[in-house]
């Protein structure tokens, strides 16, 4: 990752639409039919943006997509990663 998409990636954790909840994960779902029609997470994002380029950039690979958002508030780990990125805490040290 580059310096300016990390740099990216932590603004617009601080700055989205959190969709009404704490450290919101974006998950892009399709609709798989059988007996019973049912939504599988094809991919998973921390941002909307991602999300969406993500769509974009698959979307002809896939059946119906849509895009769930559920919330990391109980998952102490990802919660404190997030935080910490958004706080400055964790910084790009090394290109790759």
């Amino acid at each position: 990752m580059k310096k300016e998409d990390f740099d990216k990636l932590v603004h617009r954790l601080r700055t989205q639409n959190n969709r009404m909840t704490t450290n919101p994960i974006f998950l892009v779902q399709e609709k798989v039919n059988g007996e019973m029609a049912v939504d599988r997470t094809v991919s998973i994002h921390l941002t909307e943006a991602a999300t969406d380029l993500w769509i974009a950039k698959n979307r002809h690979n896939h059946a119906e997509l849509s895009i769930y958002v559920d919330s990391l508030f109980h998952c102490h780990e990802f919660s404190a990663l997030i935080n910490a990125l958004k706080a400055g805490e964790i910084t790009m040290t090394k290109e790759s």
